[in-house]
């Protein structure tokens, strides 16, 4: 290997075993090189038949847990370019053609036609501790009464109780700042409030400077006054 690497001057660097992220673009070259040789030699010109049921690929994943293939779709028809065309379960055609490498034959047994897939609406609520927590589901199709209570292991996709509890916790937070909002109001403001009676009698008794207070004497009082004096 060293003497194949010096002759053709390919840097050989080694990585960390089973830690894809110390080379993850050396194995996404080595993937596009694996896929567009097989093409060349003709490998990847698989015949699907008409009316198969097949299970599309997905290009990413939002978490490990979610699904790898998206489906069942049914073979519509092959283009020229070696191309299918497919259609959902409600004959409805999908936007695009694929191409073989990324669809998966799948067999449906006949006997498992019963057991459907129904498309869940929305979480409404739940129940129990975290061991055994149960969820009130809505289904996409069906009225409320229909709403039935699933544990976590019956989605095939977690992203909708992801949904469920950010939905849960941004509740949460508006009413704790209602709350907040509310004691914030109730609490009493304190102001200094002068009595206006109080100012205005004040105001009457001052004396203005430079004038005196003019006495005044009762009637009966100055009658008395003359009297003595005569």
């Amino acid at each position: 290997m060293n003497s194949i690497t010096n002759v053709l001057g390919i840097p050989h660097r080694f990585s960390t075993a089973y830690y894809p992220q110390s080379n993850g673009s050396a194995e996404n070259a080595v993937k596009v090189i694996v896929n567009t040789v097989r093409k060349m030699c003709g490998n990847d010109t698989i015949d699907i038949p008409i009316g198969t049921t097949v299970m599309i690929r997905l290009p990413s994943r939002a978490t490990k847990l979610s699904p790898l293939y998206d489906g069942p779709f049914h073979v519509v028809t092959k283009t020229k370019n070696g191309t299918y065309v497919l259609k959902d379960e409600m004959n409805d055609m999908l936007h695009r053609d694929y191409v073989p490498s990324e669809l998966k034959v799948v067999t449906i047994d006949e006997k498992a036609i019963e057991d459907q897939v129904y498309e869940v609406k929305e979480i409404r609520d739940h129940r129990g501790p975290v061991s055994d927590r149960e969820y009130l589901v809505c289904w996409v199709g069906y009225g409320e009464r229909e709403n039935s209570w699933l544990k976590s292991d019956a989605f095939t996709d977690p992203e909708t109780i992801r949904k469920y509890w950010v939905k849960i916790n941004e509740l949460k937070k508006l009413d704790e700042e209602r709350k907040a909002k509310l004691v914030n109001d109730d609490v009493p403001k304190q102001s200094t409030n002068v009595s206006k009676p109080m100012a205005k009698e004040v105001k009457n008794n001052s004396i203005p400077n430079g004038k005196k207070r003019k006495q005044t004497v009762p009637r009966n009082t100055r009658n008395l006054r003359n009297r003595t004096r005569k």
